[in-house]
């Protein structure tokens, strides 16, 4: 079985190297033909190598930009995030002094509010002082009064008239 497959694969590889091979014969028309294609073919293809060139130039140019860009929005990021971190503190910062502001507001009005209390018991003591005050001078006056009519009544007291 070995001797016949080896037989076989060499009669296969053999037979066709016996093929005659046929001759080709190009004219000149054809050669020309061939030549200007092939011309056509090298031209469009310098336009298509062109082409490329740019396109390769163009996406490298649009990789720089795009890098550019890149580097710009992470630069733009880190300042967004240092402007929200700074915009959080003086949001705290506001809010305390907010409250801080609140409580004196609050104690103030307290403290004003015990001092008008104050004041008003004042004005109370002073209007009842001074209504003593002139009652009392109102009563001495009156004894002062009083007592010169007494001494005039006994004659001790001599008033001139004009």
């Amino acid at each position: 079985m070995k001797r016949i497959c080896l037989f076989l694969s060499a009669f296969v590889l053999f037979s066709f190297q016996l093929v005659p091979q046929q001759e080709y014969i190009i004219t000149e028309r054809e050669l020309i033909e061939l030549e200007t294609i092939c011309q056509n073919l090298q031209g469009i293809n310098q336009t298509q190598e062109k082409q490329i060139y740019g396109l390769n130039m163009s996406l490298q140019k649009a990789k720089r930009q795009a890098a550019n860009l890149k580097t710009a929005l992470q630069k733009a990021q880190k300042l967004q995030q240092n402007l929200t971190t700074q915009l959080e503190a003086e949001k705290k910062a506001s809010t305390d002094l907010l409250k801080s502001y609140n409580k004196y507001e609050k104690e103030q009005d307290a403290i004003l509010t015990k001092k008008q209390k104050r004041i008003e018991g004042l004005k109370e003591t002073v209007y009842r002082r001074t209504l003593a005050l002139f009652i009392a001078i109102g009563i001495i006056a009156c004894f002062g009064v009083a007592l010169l009519v007494k001494l005039y009544m006994k004659g001790k007291l001599k008033i001139p008239f004009p």
